[in-house]
Order: C-alpha cells, then structure tokens, then sequence
C-alpha cells in the first residue's frame, strides 16, 4: 500500500471555522457566566420535566425507573416524564425536534454527535449549573469523557457511560491451546504472533476477528496512533492518512485479514458473533459491549468466559480510543433548572438517586464514574475477571474517539 500524496490534505473550510474558536476545548469553570441562585425546592409547584434519555421501551428501563423513584422522594414537585422516542436515528429525531421548537428538557447524544449538538445550539451550556453544585464532582469523570462534551470551553453534556475500546480474549481457549494470554507487556507483534498461534482453520477457529480500522471513532486512537498515525487531527480540519506513520498502520491491519488471513473479513461472518460463539480467540471491543458478550455466553451456555487485556503497544506507543454518551437539557426546555436537579442526580454519586448506581444492581451499564466504577470491578456477574486494568487505561493511555465534529454526519 502506497499513499496517494503526501501532501496533508485539508478538509472543509466549515469544520475550521466552527471549531477554530473552540481551541483545545479545556475544562473551563463557567466562563464568566453568572452561576443561577441555588432554587429551593420548598413548596415549590409541581413540574413535568419531559426526558428522552430513559426511554420506557428500553431494556435496562427498571433501572431508571428505581434511580427515578429515589430522585422523587428527594424533589417531590418533580414528575420525570420519559417518553418513548420517535422512529428514526437519534440525529435525526433530536434535529426534528430542534427545528420545531418541540425538544424535551433531557436528551441523550452520543458521543461522535454531541459537538454537532452544541455548536447548532440545540442543547445549552451546563457550566452554570455546575458551578453552583459543587459536591457534583467533576474529577470522579474521566478527562476524555468530559472533554468529548466541551464547545468553545464549555460543558454542554454530562456523560453516563464512556470507555476504552479493549483487547477482549477466550481464557478457555488460550488454556487448551497451551498459550500465554495477553499482558500488558504485550506489542502489536506479540498480538499478530499469538493469533497465528491460536488460529485453527481446520477447526473453524480464527486467531482473531475485528480490528477493522475503517474510519469510525476507534480509528484515531486504537489503530493508527500507536504508529503515531493521524486519521484526523485535533481540530478535525486535517487529515494526515497518508503519512508513512498511517500507511505503516493501515497495512498491518490489512495484513491480518489479506496476507495472514487471522482475521476474517466480513464476508466470513460478524466479528462479535465469531468471538462470542467461541470461534474466534481474540476481539477488539468497548467495556460496553461486555454485558452484551457475557449475555450471549450465558444464553448459549458457552464453555468459555471473556476477558480483557491492556491494548496493545505499538512502534510508537499505547493509545486506544474511548467513547461514550452523555445527557444534556435542551433549549427547549421550559424548566431548566428543575431539569438540572434531576440531571445532577441522575449522574450524581448518591447510590440510588444515580442510574450509575444502579448499573451496580442491574449490570445494565458500564458506570463512568471512578468512584462506581471501583465498586463495579468487583462484580463477578457484570465485570470482566481483568476489570481493574479499565480505570488505569482510561488515565494513561485512552484518548478521545474521533470523527466528532458538525461535519461528521457529511462523510
């Protein structure tokens, strides 16, 4: 694989101008911005804050609907209203909405679309509220995490869930083949020499199955930086694919699927059905894929259980991405501050008010934050036998996924 240029290419003249302003995107306090006086939920009257972050059809809804029922026994005047979404993608819906002046006070952004979000002013600037609630704690979120919601310096989204996209492996298989799991000492070379190891093509066994660079938030971080390739730089108004750094990258991953043939390409079958069924000894994934995989281990009662190791080394260094969502209050909302109430709860620290703590009793989530989430690594029954390295990676090594710009939606 040859590049086509060196020359950096530079993308649309839109994304510069709306994010040039924005600058390293830095936690900031509120900006200059008069915080709101502290409401007092005495007598107050009774109010309807309409939510499109704890959709009744859900499956994890029991969750919302005890951490709800605590919030209510704090703030009685509050009536949380969770309705059921419209059809279509969340973008989609959520725009609609915008447009006709209709959007509920809570909405959920996915990470990769929050920037958008902001920077059409669909959801409004929470710094002022932050600023005022100081025992939220914003040093129990991880930076990444917080920094995916920042526009201009502010904090537009608070997340519920972020993570690191993780090496996942077959502890079963690895004892029966008789090889060392993954560490973290391990490189990207001992990663393609322990697939070639555990590959089985006569028993329909892949040494590997994912690790697809093929543009998506993991990109950036988990397949190209560890050669110190760019997919996208920091203000996203570059690319750099064509570097001998990016080139390097995308030829090794392309290599375990065209000349190594460890990985299977999608014509072979999905990479996670692969993993989960027991055909596949190692998969790349988010820790929010873990209740899903443990799910399918339980429902087809494999022999197998699903851990996690450190991603991998490369010539550069260790980096992997990390994504998530979050819950903002819109501009459309006709109580912001009770809708802030019941937000900072909702992903507070108290145990039953927050749906983190109720990711503890349910297993319906990854909590992101460190305090539960020190709680949730002990759990045998949601977390990985390896959980502990999660809250390490995420400090040192986890960067922020990427494409997440307004012009995301546009390639």
């Amino acid at each position: 694989m040859q590049p086509a240029s060196t020359t950096t290419r530079t993308r649309r003249a839109v994304v510069g101008a709306a994010l040039a302003t924005g600058g390293a995107l830095a936690l900031a306090a509120c900006g200059g911005a008069a915080a709101p006086a502290q409401p007092s939920t005495q007598n107050r009257s009774p109010v309807t804050v309409r939510s499109w972050i704890g959709e009744p059809n859900s499956e994890r809804y029991s969750a919302t609907q005890a951490a709800d029922a605590a919030i209510k026994a704090r703030y009685p005047h509050i009536t949380i209203q969770h309705e059921v979404k419209p059809s279509g993608s969340q973008i989609e819906m959520t725009l609609a909405g915008a447009a006709a002046n209709t959007l509920p006070d809570l909405i959920i952004a996915q990470g990769t679309a929050s920037m958008s979000f902001a920077v059409k002013g669909i959801d409004i600037p929470l710094d002022p509220y932050l600023a005022k609630s100081k025992d939220f704690d914003l040093k129990d979120f991880p930076e990444s995490g917080l920094t995916l919601y920042q526009y201009e310096k502010k904090q537009f989204f608070i997340p519920y869930d972020h993570a690191p996209i993780m090496l996942y492996y077959n502890k079963e298989m690895f004892e029966k083949f008789g090889v060392k799991p993954p560490d973290a000492s391990w490189t990207m070379d001992d990663l393609i020499a322990t697939a070639k190891k555990m590959h089985r093509p006569q028993e329909g066994i892949w040494g590997m199955a994912g690790f697809n660079p093929a543009g998506g938030f993991n990109t950036n971080g988990s397949y190209m930086a560890p050669w110190g390739g760019v997919l996208l730089n920091d203000t996203e108004t570059e690319t750099q694919i064509d570097s001998k750094e990016s080139v390097t990258a995308l030829e090794f991953w392309a290599n375990t699927r065209l000349k190594d043939r460890i990985n299977p390409l999608p014509a072979d079958g999905n990479a996670r059905t692969l993993f989960t069924t027991g055909k596949a000894a190692m998969h790349d994934a988010g820790m929010w894929a873990y209740r899903d995989i443990v799910l399918a281990k339980n429902k087809m009662e494999l022999p197998f259980t699903p851990d996690i190791a450190d991603w991998p080394k490369g010539p550069k260094t260790r980096a992997t991405s990390s994504m998530g969502s979050g819950y903002g209050i819109t501009k459309d909302s006709k109580a912001p501050e009770d809708a802030w109430l019941y937000l900072s709860e909702y992903v507070g620290k108290d145990p039953d008010r927050s749906i983190m703590g109720q990711f503890l009793k349910t297993g319906f989530g990854i909590p992101v934050r460190f305090s539960f989430m020190t709680k949730w690594e002990t759990l045998k029954d949601f977390a990985p036998p390896n959980a502990k390295i999660i809250q390490p990676a995420m400090k040192t090594y986890a960067v922020m996924g990427r494409p997440i710009s307004p012009a995301k939606t546009d390639f």
